[in-house]
């Protein structure tokens, strides 16, 4: 009587036998190349040189003043008083002292 194990054995052995799995590989090297050849080449090829132009020097303003930036501070502590730099105002006061 014919075994189906033995004939199964023997099928796949033969078919991993006859299959060859190659793997194939990308070489970089011609690829750096490339990239490093053509970084080369648009650098050479861009222009460095300036817009030409008239060089000028702008006068300084002698009426200018300077902007001054005055510091607010609201505090509010836990029991809800309120403080607008370090004096104690009522809530219906703030509005007019943020304006």
């Amino acid at each position: 009587m014919y075994n189906f194990k033995d004939y199964w054995k023997k099928s796949t052995v033969t078919f991993k036998s006859r299959l060859q799995i190659k793997r194939k590989t990308m070489e970089l090297t011609p690829l750096i190349d490339v990239v490093f050849l053509l970084l080369i080449f648009f650098m050479l090829t861009s222009s460095f040189i300036s817009q030409p132009g008239i060089k000028i020097n702008l006068p300084k303003a002698l009426t200018g003043q300077l902007l001054q930036q005055d510091t607010l501070v609201l505090t509010i502590t836990e029991d809800n008083r309120i403080y607008f730099n370090n004096k104690r105002i009522l809530f219906k006061e703030l509005k007019d002292k943020l304006k």
